[in-house]
Order: structure tokens, then sequence, then C-alpha cells
């Protein structure tokens, strides 16, 4: 279950509406080319110009094939190019799949994106709490700094070198812990 702070992607979700309006449609027995113009004209979503460009590329008189080929490279989307795939494929060996892919799509899409969002909502939890924790001796030295008596320890060579590896070892701590809670970037399977 995802909590009211962690808040899926809009363009996948945009992407599981219009699948699951997409499919519907199919199954009501519009063909392609009617469905993506209705997405076309009556969905404002992040996908609004790949479908209108599937819709004139069919319109135009393209081959199924060549139009989602051009949409793809239009698109440049990693999902863009699964349901593309999925077209194709359901076009060569079974045209009647195609509405309930789609709409399983639409469901994993969904899935995902609450997931994604979730683990994102995680790793910014950890990573504030690995801010304070790098925070937490600096807090220190500044406190120990504010008495008299420990200046002098702290202002000797000896002191500052202390502080100097301790500021080396909390920047490279920030930068690894970076690296380690970037989440990378899918590459597009079907280019």
């Amino acid at each position: 279950m995802v909590s009211a702070l962690t808040k899926p992607s809009s363009r996948e979700l945009d992407l599981a509406v219009d699948l699951e309006l997409f499919s519907s449609s199919l199954e009501a027995g519009l063909p392609i080319e009617q469905c993506a113009e209705y997405l076309a004209n009556n969905r404002g979503s992040s996908y609004h110009q790949t479908w209108m460009r599937l819709h004139q590329r069919l319109a135009a008189g393209f081959s199924l094939q060549l139009a989602i080929h051009d949409v793809k490279q239009f698109a440049q989307d990693r999902w863009i190019d699964l349901v593309c795939e999925l077209a194709i494929t359901c076009a060569v060996y079974r045209q009647q799949a195609l509405a309930s892919e789609l709409a399983e799509l639409a469901r994993w899409l969904r899935r995902y994106a609450e997931v994604r969002a979730e683990a994102g909502s995680r790793i910014r939890s950890a990573r504030s709490v690995a801010w304070l924790a790098l925070a937490a001796p600096w807090v220190l030295l500044a406190l120990l700094l504010g008495r008299r008596e420990n200046q002098a320890i702290f202002f000797e060579p000896m002191g500052v070198f202390a502080i100097l590896v301790g500021a080396a070892a909390s920047v490279f701590a920030a930068l690894i812990s970076r690296r380690i809670a970037a989440t990378p970037v899918p590459d597009r399977n079907f280019a």
C-alpha cells in the first residue's frame, strides 16, 4: 500500500490510464487508429503527442508496423517501446489479444509506479538519516570549540590535521552514499 506521502510518478500513471482506455476501446471494437485518435483528442496526458503521432501515421495510410516504428522513434520512451512491441506481436500472431495485453500492462505499470514511489520514499528517508549522521560529529566539534579550554587543542597542528582528515572523510562518505542511493535510469529494451 502506498502512503499518502509517496505518490507514484504522474507520467507512469498517465500511461496506465491511457492503456486502460486504449484496451477498453479495442474491446469495444474500435480499430487501433480510432483508439489512438480518441486518446489524442480526449486525454491531456503526458503521452498526448505520442497518441497524436500514431493516429496521424495510421490516418495517412502507413502500415501498422511502419506507424509503430515511427512512434517508437518519436517517443524515445521505454514504456512506449514496450507498448509498440506488444502491438506488433499481437498484430502478427493474435490480433484479439492486444486489448487484454494492454490491460495487463496497465495493471503492471500501476503497480510498478507504486513500488517505485515507495522505494523513492525509503531512499529519501535513508538519505535524511545519513545527512544527520554526517552532521553529528561537526555539531559536536562546534560544541567543543565553544569552550575556551578545548580551543587550544583543536588549533594545534595535530588538531587542525584531525579536523581536515575528518572533513575529507565526511566529503568522501557523502559522495559514496549519494552514489549508492542513486536509482539507475532503466535502458530502453526495444530501441
